[in-house]
């Protein structure tokens, strides 16, 4: 147990690695049992995003912030301190473009809906799933000292997806939103159609954000993207990833 062991009061905790995947980009588990008491950690030997970009060593100061937000996950705390799920040194740059009063559109429902609501922007998000929308919207009424009824006034949630999502942005004016904010498309049925679409309702000057920009199934949505717009790239750590991941934004002009 080395320097930690003294964390440990009752049981010692034993430890197998039960899982590894093969190669460089590969995975690891490893089960813990304590008493009556079991559970597993996963982890990645991965030092780059999933395209091999090797982030820049400045990314390191980070690190103690992946460790603060891991801690209010284990704490179940991580809507009280929401932070977007992209890499840090992406949302610390959109933290110094994001204005009051400025129109986001975002797919998906999450922590970083909130922390848009924190910064007085006017949010519109397109989910799927209601669930994950009713369980945010609950944390906002039983935390109204964070969450004043001004502010939950700037949230519209649409339930809808697939072709559903097509239809609802038809709706929108050309030039609406100041962002649009992707987590992934892996549950997009026309991705390419659908980040068409919302692109023409972005404003000039506008950022369109993409999360796990590197995973295969948003390769048609940024083909798309990097036609057509050009974009930066952040590689390194996020809130809610133990391992290097890659988030992309491309500024419409």
């Amino acid at each position: 147990m080395g320097r930690y062991s003294g964390l440990w009061t009752s049981d010692q905790p034993h430890f197998q690695l039960t899982k590894e995947g093969k190669g460089f980009l590969g995975m690891f588990q490893v089960d813990w049992e304590m008493g009556a008491q079991q559970g597993s950690i996963r982890g990645s030997r991965r030092i780059t995003d999933r395209q091999r970009n090797f982030p820049f060593l400045t990314e390191l100061r980070y690190l103690p912030m992946m460790m603060e937000y891991s801690l209010y996950r284990f704490q179940g705390a991580e809507k009280k301190y929401p932070s977007p799920e992209w890499v840090f040194s992406a949302t610390e740059f959109l933290e110094g473009e994001i204005k009051a009063r400025q129109k986001v559109l975002q797919f998906g429902m999450n922590h970083g809906s909130l922390w848009m609501l924190q910064r007085a922007t006017h949010l519109t998000v397109l989910e799927s799933d209601m669930p994950v929308a009713a369980e945010l919207m609950y944390f906002m009424d039983t935390e109204a000292e964070d969450y004043p009824s001004f502010i939950k006034q700037n949230l519209h949630v649409e339930i809808c997806g697939g072709a559903e999502k097509l239809v609802y942005l038809e709706g929108f004016p050309d030039n609406y939103f100041d962002y649009l904010i992707v987590d992934n498309l892996q549950t997009q049925v026309y991705p390419e159609a659908t980040i068409a679409l919302a692109i023409s309702k972005l404003k000039k000057d506008g950022w369109c954000v993409l999360h796990q920009s590197d995973l295969p199934n948003n390769h048609l949505a940024v083909s798309y993207l990097d036609k057509h717009l050009p974009s930066l790239r952040f590689t390194g750590f996020t809130p809610i990833d133990c391992f290097i991941s890659q988030t992309r934004m491309w500024k419409k002009v």
